[in-house]
């Protein structure tokens, strides 16, 4: 892009070229993890975890659900937490 316009204006353009591709790109970003979650569950008793959301992912997954009562528990509880976590909370002096 040649342009003769003064420096500010060269600037805008730019930026504003720029600001529309980052603003795509985000968009984009958004539509694929959207696609790669489970749709949102209407209540606790909707929730299904399959075992890719019990542990941490990656190479080495690790164990990263401590407790779920269930879905046909009428007040539902689901902990999460790493074992780095549970010595940290275990050795605070709270």
């Amino acid at each position: 892009m040649i342009s003769f316009g003064r420096p500010h204006q060269i600037l805008y353009q730019v930026l504003l070229e720029s600001s529309d591709a980052v603003r795509t790109n985000k968009c984009s970003i958004r539509r694929t993890r959207r696609g790669a979650l489970p749709k949102d569950p209407d209540s606790l008793s909707e929730l299904i975890l399959t075992d890719k959301w019990k542990t941490s992912g990656g190479d080495n997954p690790r164990s990263f659900l401590i407790h779920n009562s269930g879905p046909e528990s009428r007040d539902r509880v689901i902990v999460f937490a790493s074992q780095q976590g549970l010595k940290q909370l275990s050795s605070s002096h709270t």
